[in-house]
């Protein structure tokens, strides 16, 4: 019985939906997981529905954060649906998101030449939550790239100084106001980015303890053995919980449900994470 604590549904920007993320989670022996769609818990109670009985089920959402310079990304467990801190964060960081694709797109337009048609428009603003890997989509179909990284390397990356972000201080405050726990997503960097050094990520990591996250995400699919190790280290030392999750995105990534280690299906059981005596 395996374990996955960072899933994307179609409800952000991801491509499954719910029913069938938790049909391929427990074909696949994952019984205990989280879905964490960013700045939205719209398939939480969905997913708690569906998987009642059939697997442990832990609400979640992950937020987009910056602190100073320092861009973050915080994970939200274990709180009531109907919490109001929640649901305030939840509003501001959809606010945000919607600007963020403005930026985008003036971006591209401004930048690139690329403007988007009355459909692709219409198909965009149709969507629950829109993310990069759906502007991805439009460009890879349009022949400008081959996969979402090299879309957000060759178009978006330039403008990622545009973006809004929630403060993480506010998002970790928010988070312990309702009862839940702030988790630190992948500390080092997330898929595409360049992954933090030592220095780096030892500043961050004093400003977020300092906020009051409580975990971090020590096992990752885009981590190495060594990165893993370094982070189990640093979260002990620094009396954090620890955490894992695949950062799943059906077919709009190319990770898979329970990967949480990079170059080998490497798979992680509960008992592997603290943060779970938590929730």
């Amino acid at each position: 019985m395996f374990v996955d604590m960072h899933l994307h549904s179609n409800y952000s920007d991801g491509s499954d939906s719910v029913s069938e993320m938790v049909e391929k989670l427990i074909q696949a022996n994952i019984l205990t997981f989280a879905l964490t769609d960013h700045d939205s818990i719209r398939g939480v109670s969905e997913l708690l529905s569906y998987a009642h009985g059939r697997a442990r089920t832990i609400t979640g959402v992950e937020f987009s954060c910056m602190d100073q310079s320092a861009r973050c990304h915080i994970l939200a467990y274990g709180f009531d649906v109907n919490d109001p801190h929640i649901h305030n964060l939840v509003e501001k960081g959809d606010v945000l998101r919607k600007k963020n694709f403005e930026n985008r797109k003036n971006h591209l337009e401004k930048n690139h030449g690329i403007f988007f048609t009355e459909d692709e428009l219409a198909w965009l603003f149709s969507l629950p939550k829109i993310g990069k890997p759906h502007i991805a989509k439009i460009l890879i179909a349009r022949g400008l790239a081959k996969d979402t990284q090299e879309v957000i390397r060759n178009y978006l990356d330039g403008c990622k100084d545009q973006d809004e972000r929630l403060q993480a201080c506010e998002v970790i405050s928010g988070i312990l106001a309702a009862g839940a726990v702030p988790v630190w997503a992948h500390p080092l960097g997330g898929e595409g980015e360049d992954h933090l050094g030592e220095e780096e990520f030892l500043s961050l990591a004093d400003t977020l303890i300092s906020y009051g996250i409580k975990g971090m995400e020590c096992y990752y699919s885009r981590y190495t053995k060594e990165e893993i190790a370094f982070l189990l280290n640093k979260a002990e030392k620094f009396h954090l919980a620890v955490s894992g999750g695949s950062d799943y995105h059906g077919s709009n990534k190319t990770v898979m449900l329970g990967e949480l280690q990079a170059g080998e299906c490497f798979t992680v059981t509960p008992d592997m994470l603290s943060v779970l005596n938590f929730l």
